[in-house]
């Protein structure tokens, strides 16, 4: 199983990776990718990619908690 991580921390040590012109880094790449995405993003092009994709937007002074388990 994946050890937790403080996302706040996360970002703050990844910052330069939201700046243009791609704005974005992954944080999980396993049976689940987890991007984060700093925007704008100064690129014209789209990605076209088979299988579903979730967007969630966050603003990061939120409080997230994830659980793993069945669902409830």
């Amino acid at each position: 199983m994946a050890r937790p991580v403080r996302v706040k921390t996360w970002v703050e040590e990844n910052r330069a990776s939201f700046l243009p012109p791609v704005c974005n880094k992954l944080l999980h790449q396993k049976q689940l990718k987890v991007m984060f995405i700093g925007g704008p993003n100064i690129r014209k092009d789209y990605h076209i990619e088979e299988g579903e994709e979730v967007s969630l937007t966050q603003i990061l002074t939120g409080t997230w908690v994830l659980h793993s388990g069945p669902r409830r």
